[in-house]
Formats: structure tokens, C-alpha cells, sequence
């Protein structure tokens, strides 16, 4: 195997693969190397080619694969190729190591960066394989998904990328925590703010400590929001009756928090405050019976 190839390997013992994994696992092993070119070389222009078994031959027959996937790179330079390979395979190696969870602890000197996972372990890598790995969502959802599909095939024992310079094997029993999301260090989503001026509230459960949270019942719903303006403090002390069932205006913050797992913005108990108090409401009118 020359430094232009790299092989994936589906570990089996009927020394066969469904053709839907197969197709999946190179499109998404397609992508990220897309990814890295892009974010190492984005002016460059790199082919992949699905390496033949038999000279002639422009088709790949499921039968004869026996689980195995050569790919051939070519490209105008051979030591760039090389550094795409080494990059990819550093991904996989990392996100080996790193079995699903967020680095508990990262440190860079010169271009090396050390990392320290969950359970205590560490490991050096290339501060490129780092920073692609760490600025590129497209790459860890690519990762994630190829794992998750593998995962799903009961035949499957292990996968293996192996290159000239090292195999990087990930055993079944891992698969499902390297499917999980990842954010890293430094890279989380920032949180989704906004602010509604005016809003009326129902009191379910007043709280005359600041650290605690008042109970609200807002467009229907249950929430739970800490007070920030101190105002409502004065209003209390001077004898304003805030009880509940009592109703209130005023200003709503809510923040969105970003969840990795689902890849969306969502609300949690932390997200509502109230940042302005307006005034109290009148309770509404009592309705006549009907007779």
C-alpha cells in the first residue's frame, strides 16, 4: 500500500457486506475527506477512486468484495494526498478516543495538542487533525452517521481504516457511543436570546428569595423564570400583595440552549427571566352564571 492509499474494512465472518452499508459508509467516508480538502486546501481539487480488484475491471462485483474496499487518490500532489490521508485517519483515531464524550482537558504546544478524555487517558495529536475535527459539524455528523448505520448490521464485528502508517480498528461494542454527537471545547453553539415586552402572567408560586424561581403560568403553559429586577423587591417591602392567581405584566427574556443530541435549540428550565416587572393586573371580571 502506497502513501496515495487507504482501505476500509468491514470485519465479518461471511466475508460479505449489505450493499446499502457499503454505499452509505463510502459516501459519508467521501464527505469528510471533501471536508478536510476543503479546510486544508480548499483551492485544491482532489479525485477519489474506487481502486479495482482485477485489471479491466470498471465495475465491483458485492460478491468478491469480501468486505474489503481499496480507494485510490490522485491528485497533483502526492505529499498533499498524503497529509488528507493522514488527517482522515487521525479523525477516526480521535474520535476512537474519545468513545462519544467531549474532551474532559486540552492543551496545545507548537503543533501538537494533548487531550484528556472522560476517563483520564491522553493522547497527542496533529493540531491540524484538531482544528478540522473541532471547526467542522459536517465532519463529526458524518462520523456520527457512518457509525450509527454500521451499527445496525448485526454481521458487522468491527471497522477498520488502515493506511500505510497505521490501522485505526473500532470494535462493534463501540459503535453506538461514537454515533453520539459530539460539541467540542470552545466550539458550542452560543445560546438564542429574546426578549418580549409586555407579557401577562399568571402567579402560581411567588418567591421572595432572589435565588429561587417563580412559578408562572404563560400562554397556557407552566414555566418556571427567575425575577431580575429588583424592583418587584421594593413593590413587595412595600406591601404590594403578590399572591397566587395574581396576574402581572412584564418583560420576558427567553433563551434557546443549543442540544447536540437533537441538533436543535430548545428550552430548558433555565431558559425564561423576568428582566422587567410592569405592574400588577386587575383580576378579570367575574362572569355572571348562566340561567
Amino acid at each position: 500500500m502506497n502513501e496515495n492509499n487507504f482501505s476500509i474494512v468491514f470485519e465479518n465472518e461471511r466475508n460479505e457486506v449489505s450493499a446499502e452499508l457499503l454505499i452509505g459508509c463510502l459516501m459519508h467516508t467521501t464527505s469528510i475527506i471533501t471536508e478536510v480538502n476543503k479546510l486544508i486546501g480548499p483551492e485544491k481539487i482532489i479525485d477519489i477512486k474506487v481502486k479495482a480488484f482485477e485489471k479491466g475491471s470498471f465495475q465491483v462485483d458485492i460478491e468478491l468484495i469480501e468486505g474489503l474496499i481499496a480507494t485510490l487518490f490522485s491528485s497533483r500532489g502526492v505529499e498533499y494526498v498524503a497529509n488528507i490521508i493522514e488527517t482522515v485517519s487521525g479523525i477516526y483515531k480521535l474520535v476512537n478516543f474519545l468513545g462519544g464524550k467531549k474532551p474532559k482537558e486540552i492543551s496545545k504546544e507548537g503543533n501538537s495538542v494533548t487531550i484528556t478524555n472522560q476517563s483520564g487517558g491522553s493522547v497527542v495529536i496533529n493540531q491540524q487533525v484538531f482544528n478540522v475535527y473541532g471547526t467542522s459539524p459536517e465532519i463529526r455528523s458524518h462520523i456520527q452517521k457512518q457509525f450509527k448505520q454500521m451499527q445496525d448490521y448485526e454481521d458487522i464485528s468491527g471497522f477498520r481504516f488502515q493506511t500505510r502508517e497505521e490501522v485505526v480498528y473500532t470494535p462493534k461494542q463501540d459503535f453506538p457511543v461514537i454515533a453520539m454527537p459530539i460539541v467540542m471545547p470552545n466550539q458550542e453553539e452560543p445560546a438564542k436570546t429574546t426578549t418580549i415586552e409586555n407579557v401577562p402572567l399568571k402567579i402560581l408560586r411567588p418567591s421572595f428569595d432572589e435565588k429561587l424561581g417563580w412559578d408562572f403560568i404563560y400562554e397556557g403553559q407552566k414555566i418556571s423564570a427567575k425575577v431580575k429586577d429588583k424592583d418587584i423587591l421594593k413593590q413587595i417591602d412595600m406591601g404590594e400583595a403578590f399572591a397566587k392567581g395574581c396576574r402581572m405584566l412584564a418583560d420576558l427574556e427567553i433563551t434557546y440552549y443549543y442540544d447536540a443530541g437533537v441538533d436543535e435549540y430548545m428550552l430548558t428550565k433555565d431558559s425564561y427571566r423576568i428582566v422587567k416587572f410592569k405592574k400588577l393586573l386587575p383580576p378579570p371580571p367575574i362572569q355572571e352564571p348562566f340561567i
